[in-house]
């Protein structure tokens, strides 16, 4: 995929800045169901966002991995619960790679426009740390199996669901959201955003394509650096509030940002965001470039994300003092966010792994 050009970044970084600040409050962090609306949902699809890693040909304006990852930044910095991964991230890429020119024609042009919202189903509870592990089986045009974590699962029209064939290949398919066959548990995570667990019997499905081994493991790097990247935005979210906080917060009538040890501590944490944020900027080339290393190098980003998140996250509340583990503060939304996010696409450590068997 090719960038966009320098003036509609700029634009594009723009519009997504007002609109994430117009979505965003602790309020609405601290509500019982974070769920994308239709009205935030046509926002951000009004402004073109959606159409952001779609072919001009398709409806779309273009883009490539750095470009969808700005969007995902800004997600985490403003902790908005916009299920971009699934329908733009993960369902155009899908569509794009393995669909037919009819479904592209139909697909596309609806996601770019905001009209279509996917979920992605693929993982299941018996998983684990295998990623191309699925249980779930279609036959006749029917398919049947368990999802979890299905995160637009509550708002989707359609889901992409994978499932094996009677020969054991790997496929994705369309299910409509209303079928008879599928059947959905909503439930919040941590940060209190809502996830889905479908079960689907006999559900009726079209296939997106064949063979879907090679484009899901593409489809899961491409996801992997952008939790990455919306891991790093929480990160920078947490240093800025901390700092701020630094600055106004007084003990022993000056204020606590003035203090050696907590200045020491501030710059570990700067330091931490960086790290982060460098590894994902070389993760995004290396996938935009179709680098033989890519993998591993996603793989670093993601590792490096999640514990820069978690490391900064722990501070941020050590800093706060009491106020920092009570729901009016914002720095334990966003670490419940880094939190979440760590839990998808590959933890830490499997990422540590994968580099581990790589380099032997």
């Amino acid at each position: 995929m090719t960038s966009l050009d320098e003036d509609d970044r700029r634009l594009a970084g723009a519009t997504i800045e007002r609109l994430a600040a117009q979505y965003f409050s602790i309020e609405r962090c601290r509500s019982g169901d974070l769920v994308c609306d239709s009205v935030e949902w046509t926002s951000f699809g009004d402004q073109g966002l959606f159409a952001i890693g779609i072919s001009p040909e398709y409806g779309g304006i273009g883009g490539a991995a750095g470009d969808l990852a700005m969007v995902m930044r800004q997600v985490g910095l403003n902790l908005l619960p916009l299920p971009y991964m699934d329908s733009v991230v993960i369902g155009a890429t899908i569509v794009a790679r393995l669909g037919s020119e009819e479904q592209k024609q139909q697909l596309l042009p609806a996601i770019a426009a905001g009209q279509l919202r996917l979920g992605f189903a693929h993982r299941e509870a018996s998983s684990g740390d295998v990623p191309d592990h699925v249980d779930a089986r279609v036959s006749g045009g029917r398919i049947s199996g368990q999802k979890i974590h299905v995160m637009d699962g509550m708002m989707a029209a359609k889901l992409i669901v994978s499932a094996r064939d009677e020969q054991g290949v790997l496929g994705f398919y369309l299910v409509d959201r209303d079928d008879p066959g599928a059947a959905f548990q909503h439930y919040r995570l941590i940060d209190n955003r809502m996830a889905s667990r479908v079960t689907l019997a006999d559900a009726q499905c079209v296939a997106i394509g064949g063979d879907a081994s090679e484009t899901l493991a593409v489809v899961l790097d491409l996801a992997g650096v952008c939790a990455a990247a919306e891991t790093a935005g929480a990160v920078t979210g947490l240093n800025r509030d901390t700092l701020e906080y630094a600055k106004v917060r007084k003990q022993f009538g000056k204020s606590i940002g003035s203090f050696q040890v907590l200045q020491h501590r501030l710059v570990d944490m700067f330091i931490a965001e960086t790290m982060a944020s460098a590894l994902v900027i070389d993760a995004l080339a290396a996938f935009d470039d179709s680098a033989s290393d890519a993998p591993m190098r996603i793989s670093a980003a993601k590792a490096q994300a999640d514990r820069s998140g978690r490391q900064v996250g722990e501070s941020a509340i050590q800093i706060h003092g009491g106020i920092g583990m009570t729901d009016e503060c914002s720095v334990g939304h966003y670490l419940k966010r880094i939190l979440a996010n760590g839990s998808q696409f590959g933890t830490a450590g499997w990422h540590v792994a994968r580099i581990a068997q790589n380099a032997l």
